[in-house]
């Protein structure tokens, strides 16, 4: 419990301070304001007069401290519950705030299923083959989508450039290799042997997927092979 900060001084005390010496009335007061910090009695045995005076005092402080503690008690009581008061009224109003919401979102939901077209199978198609079109790289066909990736994705690890699947159509030409039997090793093997010489011959990394898999690829895959041949481990 919090500890007053002052004691009471009752002007009916005038009475009997002016009964007592300077010096008694210096003592009593010393006493009394250590009594209220400390709760510490004084020793007035030598003095009859001050001790009775003392005694009255100290009851006096006694119930003024008591009294200040009952009130205490009761204002942090009252805050208690007006805050409880007061988290429950947010609560509430969250819970109104909720429920307006969900019914709003239920509302639009009814709306929009209310005005939603029926389901057209004709249109659901066209939808499809728009979004299709709107593809970068709706001209290569499904099978062969991921293939392309890996191979534009190891050329612009090996040789440090930027190419993109559709630029210049480099898509289409490794389609049109796989489609002929070549397969992404083939390509990497290409761009492995080649990359480097075609880019110190023409200074043009950027069409350097052309010149990879343009029509000399079978001639740079060939060359390949045989590499790959004469680097392989004789036969047993």
């Amino acid at each position: 419990m919090k500890k007053p900060k002052a004691i009471n001084l009752y002007l009916d005390l005038y009475k009997r301070f002016e009964k007592l010496s300077d010096s008694q009335a210096g003592r009593l007061v010393k006493a009394m304001l250590k009594y209220g910090n400390t709760g510490e009695d004084t020793d007035f045995s030598d003095d009859l007069a001050l001790d009775v005076t003392f005694c009255g005092i100290t009851d006096q402080i006694d119930r003024d401290f008591e009294k200040y503690r009952d009130i205490c008690q009761k204002r942090s009581e009252v805050g208690r519950r007006g805050a409880q008061a007061l988290h429950q009224k947010d609560q509430t109003s969250v819970a109104i705030a909720t429920n307006c919401c969900q019914e709003e979102k239920e509302e639009e939901y009814k709306e929009e299923k209310e005005n939603k077209p029926e389901y057209n199978e004709e249109e659901e198609e066209e939808n499809k083959n728009k979004a299709q079109s709107a593809r970068p790289d709706y001209l290569i066909p499904l099978e062969y989508i991921s293939d392309v990736h890996e191979v534009i994705h190891y050329l612009n690890q090996v040789a440090g450039t930027h190419i993109r699947v559709t630029k210049l159509g480099n898509g289409m030409l490794l389609t049109k290799l796989f489609k002929k039997g070549y397969t992404v090793e083939d390509c990497k093997r290409v761009i492995d042997n080649e990359c480097n010489r075609i880019i110190e011959r023409s200074g043009r990394g950027d069409l350097l997927s052309i010149f990879l898999f343009g029509m000399n690829f079978e001639e740079y895959a060939a060359k390949a092979a045989v590499d790959l041949q004469g680097s392989a481990p004789p036969l047993q």
